[in-house]
């Protein structure tokens, strides 16, 4: 595999019912991760506590936490522009062993 890195940008807005599965299947995949920001747009649910409570164990999980909503879109720009590494954005990352595919795409600018 190349020798890339990766950060992942996960927006949340209230997704407690499958915000602990996803995040758990990024710490299992095969390949290092090296940063995961997840931006809490501003959630009612418990989907900021479970996140913070990954973050508390990860030292590479990043948690910024917006107080007003604004949308998956301003969150993921955020996210974007708080990432340290190069990105590949997925459309859908709750796929088993999606970052070796990942990483395989070109990169985005």
């Amino acid at each position: 595999m190349k020798n890339d890195s990766i950060s992942l940008i996960i927006p949340m807005f209230n997704v407690e019912s499958f915000i602990k599965k996803c995040l758990t299947s990024i710490v299992n995949q095969t390949v290092t991760v090296d940063e995961v920001v997840l931006i809490n747009d501003a959630s009612t649910d418990n989907s900021f506590n479970i996140a913070k409570s990954f973050k508390e164990k990860i030292k590479n999980f990043h948690l910024i936490d917006l107080k007003i909503n604004k949308g998956v879109s301003n969150a993921r720009n955020l996210g974007v522009e708080k990432a340290k590494k190069n990105f590949k954005k997925p459309h859908t990352l709750y796929i088993s062993k999606i970052i070796p595919a990942l990483l395989a795409l070109p990169k985005q600018n």
